[in-house]
This record gives structure tokens, C-alpha cells and sequence, in this order.
């Protein structure tokens, strides 16, 4: 199975340093399409089955006119894409209500559900060079895979 995974597009209309206008709509949707166009082509190049965008798809939990309509341009492939909730497509605790939703259609889901609780006391265990801190986080990143996959069952 060949997955293609990608994350942290922002959907937004400006950003800090990409602010003006272009041909159709601002300089940053007008890269934004040629680089989610670029993923869908990829993922049909390279033979991936789906397409997963691990979060942060879209830059806030709502969009405007522009941000919504610049959203049909994107030439989306005819794979499966799964969209995770990330903090930026929900401004509430409950992931139900998210700026995603406009992605929802027949082969892209939306996984708005808490795969895991966050605990504020967690440390990256990377950041250390303590070899138990690594299989540990590597048991983790197994346990959160395997969970994300039941979402696909």
C-alpha cells in the first residue's frame, strides 16, 4: 500500500511575506493551487491507493468568498483523501465544526474525532538522547497509527 502524506497547506488568502494580487486571486492561492494541483499529480504518478492530509489544511476555522472559491481550482484527483482536524480548521474543542467540512465530499473524509488525549505534561522524547524516551515514542507512533487506521475500516 502506498500512501501519499502531506500536511500544513494554510488555505488563506495572505500570509506574513505573500500579500498581492495575482491573475484570478491573491499570489498565495495562486500557489497554493499549483502546489495542491502538484500533490494530486503526484499521487497519481507515484501509484499511492489514498492521499492523507495529516492536518492544518485550511489556516483558520473559517473561510472567505475568495479562500472558498479559489478551492475549485484545486484539480483533485479521483483518490480517497483523508483530512485530519487540525488546531487551525477548528476554533471550538469539538472537531465537528471545522472550515474543513467544505473538503467533505464522496472520496475525501473528513476524521474530526480525538485520536488521542493531549496531556500537557507530554515532552517530545527525541529531544533527549535517553533510549527508552525513543522506543517509547516509537510504541506511541505505532499505537496512533494503528488507531488511524481502524478510522479507515
Amino acid at each position: 500500500m502506498k500512501i501519499l502524506l502531506f500536511s500544513d497547506v494554510h488555505w488563506s488568502k495572505t500570509s506574513s511575506i505573500v500579500k498581492g494580487l495575482s491573475v484570478n486571486y491573491t499570489q498565495r492561492l495562486e500557489y497554493l493551487i499549483k502546489s495542491m494541483n502538484w500533490v494530486n499529480e503526484l499521487c497519481e504518478q507515484e501509484n499511492c491507493d489514498f492521499m492523507i492530509c495529516a492536518g492544518d489544511m485550511m489556516d483558520k476555522s473559517s473561510c472567505n468568498d475568495m479562500e472558498l472559491t479559489a478551492l475549485k481550482d484545486i484539480q483533485w484527483n479521483n483518490k480517497d483523501c483523508y483530512f485530519l482536524c487540525g488546531n487551525h480548521e477548528s476554533s471550538v474543542m469539538d472537531l465537528r465544526y471545522s472550515s474543513l467540512k467544505v473538503l467533505e465530499s464522496k472520496n475525501h473524509y473528513i476524521i474530526n474525532k480525538s485520536i488521542f488525549q493531549y496531556n500537557q505534561n507530554y515532552r517530545h522524547p527525541l529531544k533527549n538522547n535517553n533510549l527508552r524516551n525513543v522506543l517509547k515514542y516509537n510504541m506511541f507512533q505505532d499505537t496512533l497509527f494503528d488507531k488511524f487506521q481502524n478510522h479507515l475500516h
